[in-house]
This record gives C-alpha cells, sequence and structure tokens, in this order.
C-alpha cells in the first residue's frame, strides 16, 4: 500500500466522527475484510470501518458513514440504512449512498463519484454481531463507462455506549 494511500484511513475516522456527533449509544463500529470485483478472476482484497448511526427516535433508521481501503482501490461515502429483524439476534440491513472512488489501474469504474449499495446479514449477541455484506458499486450512468462491480466481505460489529 502506498504511503499516500494510508490518509485515507485517518481522513475516514474523522469523516466519521463528524457525521455521528450524537449519542454513541446510538452508534454500531463494524470492521470487516472482504473480496472486491466478483466478476473478475483477479479480485482485489480489502479492509473496511463503517459506522451506522440510529436517527433521532427511529429504531431501525439511519445514516451511515464508510471506508473501504485496498491497494488497488480505495472507497469513502455515506448514506442511509433501514434494519428489519426477522428472529431473534438476526437481522437483515439495506443501505445504499453515494461515496468518492480512487480509480486504480486494476480495476475501472468509469468515475470517482460511484454509489454503493449494501445488504447485511448479522446475528447480535449483546453489544457484539458478526456478518456477511454483499455490496454492488456503480456510477449510477454518470459517466459514459459504467461497469459496476461487486463485493463480498465478512465483518465484526460493537455497539457504542448502551442501547
Amino acid at each position: 500500500m502506498k504511503l499516500g494511500r494510508l490518509a485515507i484511513v485517518p481522513v475516514a475516522a474523522l469523516l466519521l466522527a463528524v457525521a455521528f456527533p450524537a449519542h454513541a449509544g446510538d452508534t454500531d463500529l463494524l470492521m470487516g475484510a472482504g473480496r472486491l470485483n466478483l466478476r473478475n478472476s483477479e479480485g482485489i482484497a480489502y479492509g473496511s470501518i463503517e459506522a451506522m448511526h440510529l436517527w433521532g427516535h427511529a429504531r431501525y433508521w439511519g445514516i451511515w458513514g464508510a471506508a473501504d481501503v485496498s491497494d488497488s482501490a480505495d472507497w469513502v461515502g455515506g448514506g442511509l440504512f433501514a434494519t428489519w429483524p426477522f428472529a431473534p439476534k438476526w437481522s437483515l440491513t439495506i443501505s445504499s449512498g453515494p461515496g468518492w472512488y480512487s480509480e486504480p489501474s486494476k480495476l475501472k469504474l468509469g468515475s470517482s463519484l460511484e454509489f454503493r449499495s449494501t445488504a447485511y446479514l448479522i446475528h447480535r449477541w449483546g453489544r457484539y454481531g458478526a456478518g456477511l455484506s454483499v455490496s454492488h458499486y456503480s456510477n449510477a450512468g454518470t459517466a459514459s463507462h459504467n461497469p459496476g462491480t461487486e463485493s463480498v466481505r465478512l465483518f465484526f460489529s460493537v455497539r457504542l455506549g448502551k442501547r
């Protein structure tokens, strides 16, 4: 990883801190590892950090911010999410939002503006959780070249504060 790329992690952490100044008890921090570019045999391994903050009195809706960082591509963004508990300790969350994408030589997505839509399957026990997420990245036709790509990620989550 180039030294310049390492700067994205503290920048992402700062963005997350600014985006979620409210009660820590309403924020889940997700840390994970995954594979980007699933349709190609040359997949890209990446690490991620993400924060999901419940908004106001809504129990299952909120805002999120994330950074997906690898040797080949970086993405920092945010948006909205919704969560549906469907069994004890299990939930399904969907999210979508825009972000900045560093156009690498290995994966050309056509634009620095890339939207990420994600589905998360999460199992929780107390303040902790673990899960699997599947994401699609696309510039939504804002550029002439829009191949899009998918990723899969395993993650661990921790709820900050009490809820």
